[in-house]
């Protein structure tokens, strides 16, 4: 059954759930019609979106919740109601509008990461009833995707539904043209990147104190910070402390981090919980290997020393990052560590599967 598809979001505001959104917006929309939806006024997406694909806002049209969800109950109705009409929402706020509009669509919720642990780092004390909210009211989609088997487990086991695992990808095509083209010349000094907010759950201070060591154990290091968020005073007074103004960059939130990222050699994220990064997608294509911590999906998308490193412990950081640098390949030619399970057309061919079902 040939479905029209909604895509609904919080709002387009550049984070990595957005940027997947957008990403499987542009893919179908090779092959269906497609809405993009979001339900708040966000500064704006950093991803090109397709022309092809409509846009539109609920606040616009509502200042209330309830006024939101009559206008996508009518947008959804206007466009064939539930055996024409296939919606998948991705966060908190679009999966609620989302489970208001059974009746309109038929409903799929795209869950993005370890909702119980993110959520009780990201909101502190409220952050595990919530997430067990959210995990339950899953029970009423049609159905939901994850983007790996431990995230399938977390959601069958509050929601008792199994969800179809469909890997994260990116925008291939937008990414194409930051692919590393290798010169066959070993730079001076290393350079890792890290792209994410500056919050305690993504361990960036981690990161500083881990280059100080490499300065002082005499490898030529350089790291650059793309990213902003709470913990960005903290950080910026422990590079003043340990001396590191010459070794470490601060880009702040950047629209397009590619450039950067690509004149990287490694890719760290320390972070202690994720869904499957999309900024280390991003990385692994674009042909950096990645050091990442061995939780959630992250073994399903490193396979330790062919794509990048995988660690444990928060001593385990500096051995991980020297690891990797056996893996940059300084030789001529193209490099591309992302592997079949995450790639674009692939996956976005499996979310037609799901919900063009019976």
């Amino acid at each position: 059954m040939t479905r029209k598809v909604f895509i609904i979001v919080p709002s387009l505001t550049p984070t990595g759930p957005v940027k997947g959104a957008i990403a499987l917006a542009n893919s179908l929309s090779t092959c269906r019609e497609v809405t993009l939806v979001s339900v708040k006024i966000g500064s704006g997406p950093s991803a090109l979106i397709d022309s092809q694909i409509r846009q539109i806002c609920l606040a616009e049209f509502s200042s209330s919740f309830f006024g939101r969800v009559k206008k996508y109950r009518d947008l959804l109705a206007e466009s064939g109601g539930r055996k024409a009409v296939a919606s998948i929402s991705m966060c908190f706020s679009a999966d609620f509008v989302n489970l208001c509009c059974r009746r309109y669509a038929f409903i799929c919720s795209s869950v993005r990461g370890n909702l119980v642990n993110i959520y009780k780092m990201d909101y502190g004390r409220v952050g595990l009833p919530v997430a067990i909210l959210h995990l339950i009211a899953l029970t009423g989609f049609d159905r939901v995707v994850a983007m790996s088997s431990a995230m399938a487990k977390q959601i069958n086991f509050f929601s008792r539904k199994m969800p179809s695992v469909v890997g994260n990808f990116v925008d291939e095509a937008q990414l194409n043209k930051y692919r590393k083209k290798l010169s066959g010349n070993k730079p001076n000094a290393t350079r890792f990147v890290f792209v994410g907010s500056i919050s305690s759950r993504k361990k960036p201070l981690l990161l500083v104190q881990t280059v100080k060591r490499f300065l002082d154990e005499g490898v030529d290091t350089h790291l650059d910070l793309i990213g902003d968020g709470p913990l960005m005073k903290d950080v910026t007074d422990e590079i003043a402390r340990l001396n590191l103004h010459d070794a470490v960059t601060i880009h702040g939130q950047l629209s397009n981090p590619y450039p950067v990222i690509s004149k990287a050699d490694v890719f760290v994220l320390p972070s202690l919980s994720e869904g499957t990064s999309r900024a280390s997608l991003e990385a692994l294509f674009i042909g950096l290997p990645c050091v990442l911590r061995k939780i959630d999906g992250n073994s399903e998308l490193i396979e330790n020393g062919r794509n990048g490193i995988l660690f444990e412990k928060d001593s385990d950081l500096y051995s991980a990052m020297l690891s990797a640098l056996k893996l940059v390949d300084f030789q001529a030619g193209d490099t591309d560590f992302l592997p079949p399970f995450f790639r674009q057309e692939g996956s976005s061919h499996k979310y037609l599967k799901v919900i063009e079902v019976d």
